[in-house]
């Protein structure tokens, strides 16, 4: 399995640890053992247990071992932890069911574990939810563009890429298109 999450960029203005929004660089974390041959792909890297992804992808209740690939450069303000923690409690929900078609409650169980582990939830809800977003009180509270709960076009849906089952966010997620893949 793989999780691909989008970058993000928080504190916007007067929005200190409230507003976020997603940006079109993304990381995939993956499942060692989706792999048909425990092999990671070409361009990934295997990840240790104290890497971001694999804290949260255990505190989810997820196993095994994980990689990583992407662009998001880390610790230049582009919310790579919080992406990866995503990608990490994302995973580990997808592992333990069908996992096509989040629910609001789906959503914000994985927001708050996500944001519990970053400290905040501007960077981790804009990775999750796509598009801009601000947050108070630990949950969403105005969002333009990105996935609605409940939305398999465009949102967190299942679907093959490369012999292998994903998750996939909004490769654009700006939010404008309500149906359709990008």
């Amino acid at each position: 399995m793989i999780v691909r999450t989008p970058a993000s960029s928080a504190n916007i203005g007067p929005g200190f640890d409230t507003l976020g929004m997603a940006l079109t660089l993304y990381v995939e974390i993956g499942s060692v053992a989706g792999a048909d041959d425990g092999a990671v792909p070409e361009g990934a890297r295997l990840i240790d247990d104290h890497h971001p992804a694999t804290i949260a992808h255990r505190r989810a209740g997820g196993s095994g071992s994980l990689w990583e690939r992407g662009s998001i450069p880390a610790g230049r303000g582009m919310g790579y932890s919080g992406a990866v923690r995503v990608g990490g409690v994302l995973l580990a929900m997808a592992q333990q069911g069908d996992f096509v078609t989040p629910s609001t409650d789906d959503l914000h169980t994985a927001l708050l574990l996500a944001a519990e582990l970053e400290g905040h939830t501007d960077n981790v809800a804009a990775s999750l939810y796509g598009g801009i977003i601000a947050t108070a009180g630990g949950r969403v509270v105005q969002q333009i563009g990105g996935v609605q709960a409940g939305q398999t076009a465009g949102g967190v849906a299942r679907r093959d890429v490369d012999d292998l089952d994903a998750i996939a966010l909004p490769r654009h997620p700006r939010g404008h298109q309500q149906g359709g893949d990008d």
